[in-house]
């Protein structure tokens, strides 16, 4: 007869050691299984130092019928730039250039509508569809040129 095919008696020395053991052997063994898992990298946060616009322009252009103007020359240092139609019940035709422009092809923006804003370096070109002369306001920022 084995030590282990005896039967203790419940809650005597034997059967608490018994106990014991195996609680001992279940939390060795679940600790081996933890330190067996990957640990996580510890990662460092990275710092990050956003660039705000160092310069900013605003101008008010008046267009006269059917003109066309460049309201924003390509600039590779702008960050973004608006155009807003200042003139009640008119329309202002923004195009990507001065053939776009004089033919009629672009985004339309009409009287009461949000300023329209852009973000990218290209040109801005603006067309007057209009009978009368109208006017719009146009603001930039740019980074600085060092």
């Amino acid at each position: 007869m084995s030590p282990e095919d005896f039967q203790p008696r419940p809650g005597g020395l034997v059967d608490t050691a018994r106990k014991q053991r195996a609680r001992q052997q279940s939390a060795a063994q679940a600790q081996a299984e933890k330190d067996a898992e990957p640990k996580p990298r510890k990662q460092r946060p990275i710092p990050v130092k956003i660039k705000q616009p160092d310069d900013w322009g605003a101008r008010t252009i008046t267009l006269a019928e059917g003109q066309s103007i460049q309201a924003m020359p390509a600039d590779p240092n702008r960050k973004r730039g608006k155009v807003n139609l200042l003139t009640a019940s008119a329309s202002v035709l923004i195009a990507k250039d001065r053939s776009a422009a004089d033919s009629g092809t672009g985004y339309t923006l009409q009287s009461g509508q949000p300023p329209e804003e852009f973000e990218h370096t290209r040109e801005v070109w603006l067309n007057n569809p209009g009978a009368s002369s109208i006017q719009v306001s146009v603001y930039t920022e740019s980074y600085s040129r060092d």
